[in-house]
């Protein structure tokens, strides 16, 4: 008996002494400590506060209120896009307008303005300059005596993109980019995204989710610049979604000035009508010169939520749920449209369809106030899911992935299974590569896979707020994002003592 009762004893000690020796024994382990509480208590303040964690300023003023003022802080967030893409692009004079013409402008996604800054560099010494956070290469160019170069800039998280017609295989495209010659060679059929790159487990899936949701046209309403009226005043309303929103009042006619290219894909727009209000949004023309409309109805003394084509006069197609729009309160409404099929939908629930005749011409947005007042806000065109690219792979091209990794490959044809587009990631540790067959940069669809890609090979790290901390303690909370498409974002707090 008094032999398990010395064991119990010898236990309790050993606890009890193991719990004492892991007690901070200095001044500069408690200050760590108390550092990491601190950092963690801020960082849910502030997210409960709904700080923008990609505005600078706000934070700043936050933290500033929050933090003794003896202690440096930095912000990092991970799992983002960067608001402002540095590239550096190894062109002439042609072609690096060429690329800014594409990537103008940038793009709203997540409530996020993203914008590129196109660099035109000389040699390849200036190219894989650090202050840049990926590289455009538009032609091909031998970077086999660049090999050190290259491997030092993707080893610090940078990108590399080239975008050409493989003439050959040298030792960087094997090694670096991952690129091969295959046996099947390109046919005229159309592109498309692979099924490797729609399984959210792969980093092709990235860009996947960038090309369908990266707008094609968008407008926030800050001002009536990228609109013309037929009849009515342009004008902007105070209030918004957030304000200001554009106004239309009755028999206000009005559309897209410049934006000339939906044919098919999903427009989102939020609206709020007036009582007695009848909103039309024009989006199709066919080759028998027929418009099609979606029309919102805050009466049904005007008819339901639902399609219409006009020809010699306006008439309903389609079938639709007798769905009105409650005057008074922003709804989000979407246009989708794939080929000649046509959905409606509002905050989400499937109110009308119908289907279109003859060929597709693509056409300006038009906005029809018929009946009363209402006000748009943030209207976006994306690609609908599903969508298929013109083929721009040229005769006999057969670049394909070096290791039949067919998990880096993100686009390929369709019959031939050429591919047109291939990464590679975590080379030299960090890197991002990617290789896309040359296309026309002044096509849509072009200009929104350029802009995915370019994203994606930036990295997916921004830092809010530098500092120069010793020993930083850090901490770190998860918030979402999901306005367009969801977005885990990790967000760091690092925080030191000035001395």
């Amino acid at each position: 008996m008094h032999v398990v009762e010395i064991i119990l004893i010898v236990l309790l000690l050993f606890f009890v002494f193991t719990q004492f020796s892991s007690i901070p024994t200095n001044q500069i382990e408690w200050s760590r400590i108390k550092l990491g509480i601190l950092g963690d208590d801020v960082l849910k303040v502030l997210n409960l506060k709904g700080v923008d964690w990609f505005n600078r300023t706000s934070i700043e003023r936050e933290l500033e209120k929050l933090l003794p003022s003896n202690i440096m802080y930095s912000v990092v967030l991970k799992n983002v896009i960067k608001p402002k893409i540095k590239t550096g692009c190894l062109c002439d004079e042609d072609e690096k307008n060429a690329i800014e013409n594409a990537l103008k402008p940038g793009f709203d996604i997540n409530g996020q303005d993203v914008t590129f800054e196109v660099i035109g560099v000389n040699s390849i010494d200036e190219l894989f300059s650090f202050d840049f956070d990926v590289v455009l290469i538009p032609k091909y160019t031998d970077l086999t005596q660049h090999l050190a170069q290259i491997r030092n800039f993707l080893s610090k998280g940078k990108g590399v993109v080239e975008v050409f017609d493989l003439p050959k295989i040298d030792y960087v495209q094997r090694e670096v980019f991952g690129l091969d010659t295959g046996e099947e060679k390109a046919t005229e059929k159309y592109i498309v995204f692979t099924d490797e790159s729609k399984d959210a487990s792969n980093e092709i899936n990235k860009i996947y989710r960038y090309f369908y949701n990266i707008p094609r046209f968008y407008d926030t309403f800050n001002s009536t610049y990228e609109w013309a009226n037929l009849t009515g005043l342009l004008m902007l309303a105070p209030d918004g979604n957030p304000s200001p929103s554009l106004f239309l009042g009755n028999d206000t006619r009005v559309y897209t000035r410049f934006y000339k290219g939906f044919d098919t894909g999903e427009i989102d727009m939020d609206i709020m009508l007036d009582k007695n209000a009848l909103l039309l949004v024009g989006f199709r023309f066919d080759s028998n010169n027929n418009q099609y409309f979606a029309s919102f109805s805050s009466n049904s003394s005007f008819g339901f939520d639902s399609f219409y084509r006009s020809d010699s006069s306006l008439h309903s197609i389609g079938t639709n749920t007798s769905h009105i729009t409650e005057p008074g309160a922003w709804h989000r409404i979407r246009i989708a449209a794939e080929g000649n099929l046509f959905r409606l939908y509002s905050d989400g629930k499937l109110v009308a369809s119908a289907t279109g005749e003859g060929s597709i011409i693509k056409s300006n947005i038009t906005l029809l106030q018929i009946h009363g007042n209402s006000k748009v806000d943030n209207i976006k065109v994306t690609f609908h899911y599903g969508h298929r690219m013109s083929n721009f792979l040229t005769s006999n091209e057969n670049t394909t992935q070096a290791n039949n990794e067919t998990y880096k490959i993100l686009l390929r044809q369709i019959g031939s299974g050429v591919p047109a587009c291939i990464i590679n990631y975590n080379v030299e540790g960090k890197g991002r590569t990617a290789w896309l067959s040359a296309g026309d940069l002044s096509v849509e669809e072009q200009k929104i896979i350029l802009k995915s890609i370019l994203a994606w090979a930036a990295g997916d790290e921004y830092k809010v707020i530098t500092s120069d901390i010793k020993k930083p303690v850090s901490s770190f909370i998860y918030t979402v994002s999901n306005k367009d498409m969801l977005q885990p974002v990790k967000v760091i707090l690092e925080l030191g003592y000035l001395y």
